[in-house]
């Protein structure tokens, strides 16, 4: 029976076979990198859409009136700098304006 087989099936056709086999893998793989590719710039992108409004939100809220003291300052910083100490991502904390 392997006789009968592999008589039916010449060389030039196994090699053909052969290509057209990884032809079709290698098509599919770049396939699905492309597809992980643009799923990760989707995501990319509505992360930083919602990150935006979300900054606009928050600055636009915050007014302070009065004048504030320096031990109160220093007491935001140091809790500021003790909140990120603790993440391992990089700081998205922006100092924007500081007024006298």
């Amino acid at each position: 029976m392997i006789n009968l087989l592999a008589s039916d099936i010449g060389f030039l056709d196994g090699v053909i076979y052969a290509l057209v086999g990884f032809l079709i893998v290698f098509l599919g793989i770049v396939f699905l990198v492309f597809v992980l590719w643009a799923f990760g710039k989707i995501m990319q992108y509505v992360k930083n859409k919602s990150e935006k409004k979300a900054s606009v939100q928050l600055s636009d809220s915050i007014t302070i009136e009065e004048e504030i003291s320096e031990d109160i300052k220093v007491a935001i910083v140091a809790a500021v700098t003790a909140c990120l100490a603790e993440k391992t991502a990089p700081c998205d904390f922006k100092v924007k304006r500081i007024k006298r």
